[in-house]
């Protein structure tokens, strides 16, 4: 890849996307995604060509600042961002023609705001949006169906979060091709987002049917489902180069937290059989039970150490007497134990200075490896996101249902006449004839020495090569790149000569060994006289 992206940079990069027939139509970009190939994804060629697709037939020289400003103000989009004009549509085999006349206008709009790019700043204002719609009902408006029917805020927020609940669906199995093999389920945000929409629906189900009495479960999971929401807008800075791989490490770190857990549990569960035994003996089985079981324990963890209860000096009001307590008229006095002492000083070293060092090594080390590769993290998750955002509507939710009703009203019409889906930005079709190119790039690549394949790999990397160049006209090589390539080539020349030059020599050699002629001399010894023959063709 990088001798074919220094020969010819376009190709390179269409090469990315290309289907492979041999591959199940599966391109290059899929492979190295699906086989997490970071440092492949890396390479200059699929960085510029992911920036190539997330600004679509926006210049690459127009920075952010200039197109948000016309996103909001059109009339700027013709005098500030200049499209590509060259391109044309793409013809059926995925090539595309090039048009010589400009186009409308209008056509012009439709490219800009049907850029990925400007599709996420659309989709992260309509979001923030939703969320400030969310806790307006919930903080000020939120009552039960016997008192004041939903609010149109409520409405609202319930035609965009279903609007996104779909979309999302539809996205996991389109693009991402979630099968229903558990397995491909087990990503941190994917876990996530079931939980936010599950706890959604289930919101809305208790906000339909629940009592006056019983309204206060219906605020408890709108609640939570609004939290939800909110720490889910933390999947925006997977955008920014700075914050993205940040966010990354939160949610690696939050499988650290698991297995935390996991082993955090035991001496929870070990030590709080052991205080419930021996300050409240011969209590009633049930959930307060298992509740009072890792109660102590767990906030012992965070320095609340219920010092006066293992003393016996609780100052509230207690009784020893089975019959009051029982009822629940009167909290149990705990029973007076020095062993409870001795194992909370046990306990203390235990999960403060093993269990949470433990952790905050894992941390350290899930840390130290992501921001040892930072950049590299943040370019592979890129992917994912340039492919999400170009596969969205340009519509915003809750408009975005009117895109989805159009896109099966059309996968029925072309299932009806047979036709497949076409080629898109990220799966080129092509015809398979032998590439000159590639065969060029195999050719210098095994025969150029080490160390200019170091050399040019160096030169590769994304962040020297310039994203924000342009792209259409940086086929030819510098000044530089033109001496490189001469002085690998002369390179290459001159170990092919000097490996030619060893051959012949090695030639002459075992042919003189062969024909050294044996002579009996009269004379004392034997005299061995080599004779050169001259070296003939044989039929």
């Amino acid at each position: 890849m990088t001798e074919l992206y220094r020969i010819d940079r376009k190709e390179a990069r269409d090469m990315l996307v290309t289907k492979v027939k041999r591959y199940n139509s599966t391109t290059i970009l899929e492979i190295s995604e699906k086989f997490t190939l970071m440092k492949f994804m890396g390479h200059a060629a699929c960085q510029t060509k992911l920036n190539k697709i997330w600004k679509g037939h926006i210049s690459t020289n127009t920075s952010n600042i200039k197109a948000i400003i016309a996103a909001f103000i059109p009339i700027f989009i013709m005098k500030v961002v200049k499209t590509d004009n060259k391109v044309g549509p793409q013809k059926p085999n995925g090539t595309t023609s090039e048009v010589d006349t400009k186009w409308p206008d209008w056509r012009n709009i439709y490219y800009f705001y049907n850029s990925p790019m400007i599709k996420f700043l659309f989709h992260v204002l309509t979001y923030m949006a939703m969320l400030v719609i969310f806790c307006m009902f919930i903080l000020t408006d939120l009552h039960p169906m016997s008192e004041k029917y939903p609010s149109v805020y409520e409405y609202i927020v319930y035609a965009m979060a279903g609007s996104l609940m779909i979309e999302e669906t539809r996205q996991a199995f389109v693009i991402k091709q979630v099968s229903w093999n558990l397995m491909t389920w087990f990503s941190f945000w994917t876990l996530f987002e079931i939980l936010m929409y599950s706890m959604f629906i289930t919101s809305v189900f208790l906000r339909l049917t629940l009592s006056v009495g019983k309204f206060y479960h219906t605020r408890m999971t709108y609640a939570i489902t609004l939290g939800l929401f909110i720490v889910n807008g933390m999947q925006f800075f997977l955008a920014s180069r700075h914050i993205g791989p940040k966010v990354i490490m939160i949610g690696r770190m939050m499988y650290d937290i698991i297995f935390f857990i996991l082993i955090f549990a035991v001496f929870v569960f070990g030590f709080g059989v052991i205080y419930q035994a021996t300050m409240y003996p011969n209590s009633t089985l049930g959930f307060q039970l298992f509740k009072e079981i890792i109660y102590m324990p767990y906030w012992q963890l965070y320095g609340e150490l219920f010092l006066a209860e293992f003393e016996g000096k609780e100052p509230s009001p207690c009784s020893h007497d089975v019959s009051l307590y029982s009822k629940g008229t009167i909290a149990r006095c705990p029973e007076v134990n020095q062993i409870n002492t001795l194992l909370l000083a046990i306990y203390m070293v235990v999960t403060h200075i093993i269990l949470v060092n433990i952790l905050i090594a894992m941390f350290s080390n899930t840390f130290t490896k992501v921001q040892d590769n930072n950049e590299l993290v943040w370019k592979f998750h890129r992917y994912s996101l340039v492919q999400e955002y170009y596969d969205k509507s340009m519509l915003i939710p809750p408009l975005i249902i009117i895109s989805h009703m159009f896109k099966i009203i059309m996968c029925m019409y072309n299932a009806c006449r047979g036709i497949t889906n076409g080629s898109n930005m990220f799966k080129l079709k092509r015809p398979d004839a032998p590439n000159k190119l590639e065969k060029k790039a195999v050719y210098n690549y095994f025969n150029l020495p080490a160390r200019m394949r170091r050399y040019h790999a160096k030169n590769m990397e994304a962040e020297k090569d310039g994203l924000e160049a342009s792209y259409e006209q940086d086929t030819e090589l510098s000044l530089q790149e033109q001496f490189d390539l001469l002085s690998s080539d002369m390179d290459s020349m001159q170990e092919n000569q000097l490996k030619t030059l060893q051959a012949i020599n090695q030639l002459k050699e075992k042919q003189q060994k062969l024909l050294i002629v044996d002579v009996n001399s009269k004379t004392e010894g034997q005299i061995f006289v080599p004779v050169e023959m001259p070296i003939t063709r044989s039929k």
